[in-house]
């Protein structure tokens, strides 16, 4: 019967019926147990606390004894054997998987199963009996191979053997059994961490045989899928038999034909691997199998999965709660599986995708709100059980979304789409890639949370966004689409179409070369709806075709002059958008910060009100103008690159010949040797602009909160390098040349405008350049000449060249001598070079103190603290020492306001510290707790201020005198006020 052409209605293969046998149905769920193993395994290893002790002890987290600031992002000293035991597996999975390829083409899908059944089998055994860390590491390697054979096999096996209609919802069995794998080892690790005696944690490691077993006695009775048997030359009638038994029905001959094309196509293939990663018909299922698995790893569910027992004792649930924490996402986990195997071939793989990844935003940046709000920067802070409960309800909320969109899909998507002769290279490159993402997550999860803090759920929310954006444009449905059919839907994607539809193709399967112009032109049309819609498209492909027929030029010139037209149109704007930075970063340090400092007791809105009017105040430039340029070159990148590419994909004219060297064919996909310089030169130009942004950028070096997210999106910018250099292969020419173009331009844009003579004409400060103007010029600021050196005698002092710690000494001299109208401009030159100079800023609070200017001395204070809690509890005895003599400061200035309760807590942050061994930071330490006694008996607190009071007399006996006072119950307290009013001036 010859094959004829594919019928197709809104995308959806029609099927010839909706059968399902009992045969086919049991041969699924036995295929569906390679996902139960690897599930097991995910189940909490970490939390296993019996087989931490004996193997990997320094891993254990301290969790009795926590304080109140302790760090809850950086747990762990020594995570690196933990570390090794989780993500040995993974990259073990990652070479077999590649392994796997060869052998499942080979002999069959059913015995891949096999062998990964029996490796997983040993490696339980192994790991449950092991001795020490080199036996441990050994068995769960050969978990890791087991785990690669079964994921390569199942997978495709599943593919195969489902009918169109049901495929989804087979397919996704393999991630119902991956949920349900991690939903009993968590509950396994509980159970078996009650058993007393110490061989809890090898039984629940040894329970992993379980489903070894069950995978390995079913594989053993698992008939090879028609799809193998015929890649494998087996007899044409013997297929055909186990076709029919597997649909239920003689009627088969129509898709047992599309089977042997496919076949015949197959083995005209000699490398896979060579014609997937190279051919541009397979650019989309190259595409596909490698950016989903690395998408669905940038989820951030692993880092949840993995550590979920950790992250939950972190934040503060206890061992046991942590557990039962684990649990309940697990259940989630399941529930929300079984709406996916519900909804997969009902509502179809985008709706779910989409639906999925709003969800997963939405929680990511709730949930980095939250801990940002309540940890800050210093990682220290407590939930309360409301708000902890509210915590885990977001990430039930995100886990479910999960389960039902990027958790399964993740897996069917790269197993359905590719054709026979490239399928078990496509999912073996599937399955690397996701093991080698999900390697790199377990290596460095912790470190990574240690070091974004926070951040790192708004890093992953940026993904999901990412990935969401591309689902909605590059992602075909292949909902009811027969999986020898899906050719056919990427011909029809707007997209996708130039790079899968080929007249060779189209004449092997009996469609006419008219039929195939009239599907190109449709092609086109369709895609260009929705740019037309958004973008002027079609205005600006009329503007191109005049230049070029008025200059006669080649296009791939046309297409370079034209950006260099747009870009140079947007100067101006980019000029008076750097003007208005310029005055911003001028007079952003003399503004409160936006956001309230940690501790400080503000309300969000409150702080960004009064930021809001001390900007109008000043006259500083609105915040949006960083935004300017970006705003306006966007969309017009987006409208050049659509534009060209729509050209590229119609065959414009000119376009077949309108380049040179090895891009002459400007409407052809990257390919040869030479198709790798475009994708590789734009990811450079990319990577190399964002260096250059912000290799000067002062936004990078602090260690406030602008400060880490703006590292947070230099750290994501930085990641994008990659997906580019995956984007470039899969547009045409001539839209890398635009590319290519603009991207030179921005690099050079932004060198020129760092040369210190184009500043200088722009008006624009060199920040590198020496100053002559001497400070004593300026109205108000202090001359300061009679600091003399060896060389260089009684002359004036350029302090724009000081260093803030020079200028903060400078100051102190100056108010050694009592002149603090001439240390205050000294101490705000410092503080513009180095805002968070912690020094400064308690100097400069202190100065205005004695000035009694009580409110704007308790600012500087606070965000001094702010300051040195930024990095996590301070360790170093100058930093402790600082942190002491501000929350002294902090509490003296709120207390002369009135303020008492907020004073208390200021000075109460003294007592929490540990006693410093450091002479002069002891000695601060206790007149610390001297003040605070001196407050808490101003409010009626009497028996905690003789408290603090005897700890203070028992170090300096000149103390006893209060003391005497206080335990004679002497009603004149005149010395408590006295001691707030007459607090020693430390600099």
């Amino acid at each position: 019967m010859p094959r004829g052409v594919v019928v197709v209605v809104r995308g959806e293969r029609q099927n010839d019926g909706n059968i399902i046998t009992n045969f086919a149905l049991a041969n699924c769920v036995i295929a569906s147990l390679g996902g139960l193993i690897f599930g097991y395994d995910s189940g909490g290893a970490l939390s296993r606390e019996l087989f931490l002790k004996k193997f990997l002890p320094s891993a254990l987290l301290k969790h009795d004894d926590e304080g109140d600031h302790e760090n809850i992002y950086c747990k762990s000293e020594d995570r690196q054997p933990m570390v090794m035991f989780t993500s040995s597996l993974y990259l073990a999975a990652l070479v077999a998987s590649l392994v796997a390829s060869t052998v499942t083409r080979a002999c069959g899908r059913n015995m891949s199963m096999r062998i990964a059944s029996f490796m997983y089998l040993i490696g339980a055994i192994l790991t449950a009996a092991a001795l020490n860390i080199p036996m441990l590491i050994v068995g769960r390697i050969l978990l890791g191979i087991g785990i690669g054979f079964a994921i390569q096999s199942s997978l495709i096996y599943l593919s195969e053997m489902a009918p169109a209609y049901i495929r989804g919802a087979l397919n996704f069995g393999f991630q119902m059994n991956v949920t349900l794998g991690i939903l009993l080892g968590n509950f396994v690790n509980y159970g078996t961490g009650q058993i007393k005696g110490g061989w809890g944690s090898r039984l629940s490691l040894a329970l992993a045989v379980i489903p070894a077993v069950m995978l390995l006695v079913g594989s053993l009775f698992l008939p090879d899928t028609p799809n193998s048997m015929l890649d494998r030359g087996q007899p044409a009638d013997k297929v055909k038999k186990m076709l029919q038994k597997i649909r239920g029905t003689k009627n088969v001959e129509e898709e047992f034909q599309e089977l042997v094309y496919a076949s015949e196509a197959a083995k005209k293939v000699d490398s896979p691997w060579k014609q997937l990663l190279l051919h541009p018909r397979y650019r989309p299922h190259l595409v596909m199998c490698v950016l989903v698995p690395v998408f669905q790893q940038l989820t951030g569910i692993n880092a949840i999965t993995f550590y979920a027992p950790v992250l939950y004792k972190a934040l503060g649930f206890g061992q046991k709660a942590s557990l039962v924490s684990s649990a309940v996402t697990g259940v989630v986990n399941v529930v929300a599986t079984c709406v996916a195997v519900a909804g997969v071939d009902t509502f179809g793989r985008r709706p779910l995708f989409l639906q999925g990844g709003v969800q997963m935003f939405v929680c990511q940046v709730v949930v980095a709100t939250m801990v940002a709000m309540k940890f800050g920067v210093s990682g220290q802070g407590n939930l309360t059980q409301s708000e902890a409960d509210f915590l885990l309800i977001l990430i039930c909320f995100y886990v479910a979304a999960f389960a039902w969109s990027w958790g399964p899909l993740g897996w069917l998507i790269p197993s359905e789409m590719c054709p026979l002769e490239v399928r078990s290279a496509g999912q073996a490159l599937n399955v690397s890639i996701n093991m080698l993402f999900t390697f790199g997550i377990a290596q460095s999860s912790l470190a990574i949370f240690c070091h974004l803090k926070f951040g790192l759920f708004f890093l992953f929310a940026g993904f999901v966004a990412l990935m969401t954006i591309f689902i909605y444009y590059f992602l075909p449905e292949t909902k009811n689409v027969r999986i020898e059919d899906m050719d056919s839907v990427f011909r029809e994607h707007w997209f996708w179409g130039s790079s899968s539809s080929d007249d060779s193709d189209f004449v092997q399967l009996g469609v006419s070369g008219a039929d195939s112009a009239a599907q190109s032109e449709l092609l086109n049309l369709g895609g260009c709806a929705g740019e037309e819609y958004l973008l002027p498209v079609r205005a600006l492909i009329s503007v191109l075709d005049g230049c070029h027929d008025l200059t006669r030029l080649p296009w791939w010139i046309v297409i370079a002059s034209s950006t260099l037209a747009m870009r140079l149109s947007l100067l101006p704007l980019l000029i008076v958008q750097l003007q208005k930075l310029k005055r911003i970063g001028e007079l952003l340090p003399k503004l409160p910060p936006p956001l309230p400092p940690p501790f400080s007791g503000k309300s969000f809105i409150d702080q960004i009100s009064l930021f809001r009017k001390e900007r109008s105040a000043i006259g500083c430039p609105s915040l949006l103008w960083f935004l300017a340029s970006f705003s306006v070159q966007v969309p017009c990148f987006l409208l050049w690159l659509n534009s060209i590419r729509r050209m590229s994909l119609g065959n414009h004219p000119g376009f077949d010949c309108g380049g040179t060297l090895w891009f002459n064919n400007l409407t052809e996909l990257p390919h040869g040797v030479y198709g790798a310089i475009f994708p590789f030169l734009i990811a450079g130009l990319h990577y190399a602009n964002v260096q250059i942004s912000f290799k000067t950028s002062s936004l990078v070096k602090g260690n406030d909160l602008l400060s880490n997210l703006a590292k947070y999106y230099k750290f994501y910018l930085d990641i994008m390098t990659l997906p580019i250099i995956v984007i470039g292969f899969c547009i045409p020419q001539g839209s890398l040349v635009y590319w290519v173009t603009n991207s030179s331009l921005s690099v050079i844009q932004q060198l020129v405008l760092k040369d210190p003579a184009v500043r200088a004409k722009l008006g624009f400060p060199d920040k590198d350049a020496p100053t002559d103007t001497a400070i004593s010029e300026e109205p108000g600021t202090p001359e300061i000449s009679p600091l003399a050196s060896p060389t260089r005698r009684w002359k004036k002092i350029t302090l724009q060249n000081l260093s803030p710690k020079e200028l903060l000494n400078l100051s102190v001299q100056v108010l050694a001598e009592g002149d603090k109208e001439k240390a205050l401009p000294l101490l705000k030159l410092a503080l513009e070079k180095d805002p968070e100079y912690a020094r400064a800023l308690i100097v400069m609070g202190q100065t205005l103190l004695q000035k009694s200017l009580h409110a704007e001395a308790t600012e500087y204070f606070k965000r001094a603290i702010t300051k040195l809690y930024s990095a996590g509890q301070p360790t170093e005895v100058e930093d402790i020492d600082l942190l002491i003599l501000a929350s002294q400061w902090a509490g003296v200035a709120c207390i002369r306001q009135g303020k008492s309760a907020e004073g208390i807590v200021h000075l109460e942050r003294v007592a929490q510290l540990e006693e410093p061994d450091e002479p002069s930071s002891k000695t601060h330490y206790f007149e610390g707790l001297l003040l605070l006694s001196s407050a808490l008996s101003n409010v009626g607190r009497k028996a905690e201020a003789l408290k603090y009071l005897r700890l203070a007399a028992a170090y300096n006996p000149d103390y006893n005198e209060y003391l005497e006072q206080y335990e004679n119950e002497n009603e004149d307290e005149s010395f408590v006020g006295d001691l707030v009013g007459s607090r020693r001036r430390d600099y």
